[in-house]
């Protein structure tokens, strides 16, 4: 039998045992760029009214009110297959944080059994016909070296940095659909005021011909226009 004095020396020793975590605490180096007082102030004309610090929606391309805006970004970020894998990497990542957890939580084995007694080749009246056992056992890890502890601290930043990844992919690919709809907007208002313009000088040209024709107006006149319409229509694509 192992005495009290005994058994409080175990104790003790696994205490001990226990502060003795594996690896240091992290902490954040005071020379850090993160740290410096220049990096926590606020952006440059933040404080104009065109400016908002409230943090940006999930769906932020929807504050342009556009549906076919939103299909777009939608059929995109569900077909690009980069976006597809950060969000099998995210998910591997998470299932490595539950497996780290499980390891360091209470674990149960159950068994059962159960026998039935014969002899000669039929059943003994004298013996009980059926026995059943049934066994439950627990187990809990001490982590003495805090080595479960670690790894699950591990496993979370790096789950924490693929979903980092995975959100940074994220924008990407609404940002770069956003800008060129943007940019395909801009176009065509452009090409729709200049397409105005060439028909506006079109007139003109046909007006100053038949002038030029009735005697009111000069071969110059004409010229004139006609360079005019021509320049605007060679920026027609």
């Amino acid at each position: 039998m192992i005495g009290t004095a005994s058994r409080v020396g175990v104790l003790a020793c696994a205490l001990s045992l226990a502060g003795c975590v594996s690896g240091p605490d992290y902490t954040l180096p005071a020379n850090a760029v993160a740290a410096a007082p220049a990096a926590r102030r606020a952006f440059v004309s933040s404080h104009q009214p065109a400016y908002a610090q409230a943090e940006l929606p999930d769906r932020w391309w929807q504050l342009y009110d556009d549906p076919r805006l939103d299909a777009y970004v939608s059929e995109a970020l569900r077909a690009n297959t980069d976006l597809r894998a950060a969000d099998a990497n995210l998910r591997r990542a998470t299932a490595m944080v539950l497996q780290y957890r499980a390891e360091g939580s209470v674990s149960t084995d159950a068994d059962a059994s159960a026998t039935l007694a014969h002899a000669g080749g039929y059943t003994s009246p004298t013996s009980p016909p059926q026995v059943y056992a049934l066994g439950i056992h627990l187990a809990y890890p001490l982590d003495l070296a805090g080595g479960i502890r670690r790894g699950i601290e591990a496993a979370s930043a790096d789950a924490e940095a693929v979903a980092a990844a995975r959100d940074q992919v994220r924008v990407v690919v609404a940002a770069a659909v956003t800008r060129a709809y943007v940019g395909i907007c801009s176009t065509n208002l452009t090409l729709a005021a200049t397409q105005r313009v060439l028909d506006t000088q079109r007139a003109t040209l046909d007006a100053t011909t038949r002038l030029a024709a009735g005697g009111r107006g000069t071969e110059f006149d004409v010229s004139r226009a006609r360079a005019a319409a021509n320049r605007s229509a060679a920026a027609v694509p």
